[in-house]
């Protein structure tokens, strides 16, 4: 199936299932990107510079947790604007402003994937050939920073519905 087909397939089976899963999934589905962002950004990553010897090693594997959760970022809102659209069909009162939702989503994806093939290759770059590394480095800091407030605002978003 192509791409186009495949949401198709997805939106009209989306109407089979309760309104329920779809409320759930995609609270699931926040609570993984916001916590995974959150965790890496704020605890993994910096506990990987403070305690291993080689900090060569600690950016390689920074660099590969950050790889994952840029792919992460791209599958999940794919998957969350299938669950969107599905519950847009049920016609749940969570979603009632889902447009605003689905660009968050969206943005997400977008810093993921520019992050992970524009800025994440220029600083691998820029280490081999002694180039601007604080630069790429602070760039690539700064879209994972927008990634983590764009999951809080998906989060937030989510809290507001459960008090509605």
């Amino acid at each position: 199936l192509d791409g186009r087909a495949f949401f198709e397939h997805a939106r009209s089976h989306a109407a089979y299932l309760n309104p329920m899963v779809y409320a759930r999934a995609y609270t699931l589905l926040v609570a993984l990107f916001f916590g995974g962002t959150t965790a890496l950004s704020f605890l993994a990553v910096p506990m990987l510079f403070a305690y291993m010897d080689a900090p060569q090693m600690a950016g390689a594997l920074a660099a590969r947790y950050f790889a994952v959760q840029q792919w992460f970022a791209v599958v999940g809102c794919a998957f969350a604007w299938v669950l969107l659209a599905g519950a847009g069909r049920a016609k749940l009162r969570v979603l009632n402003r889902r447009w605003p939702t689905m660009a968050c989503w969206l943005l997400a994806a977008v810093v993921a994937a520019v992050n992970y093939f524009a800025v994440s290759p220029l600083i691998v770059n820029a280490r081999a050939s002694g180039g601007d590394l604080a630069f790429w480095h602070g760039m690539g800091s700064g879209l994972m920073l927008i990634q983590w407030i764009l999951a809080t605002v998906l989060a937030w978003r989510l809290l507001d519905l459960a008090d509605a």
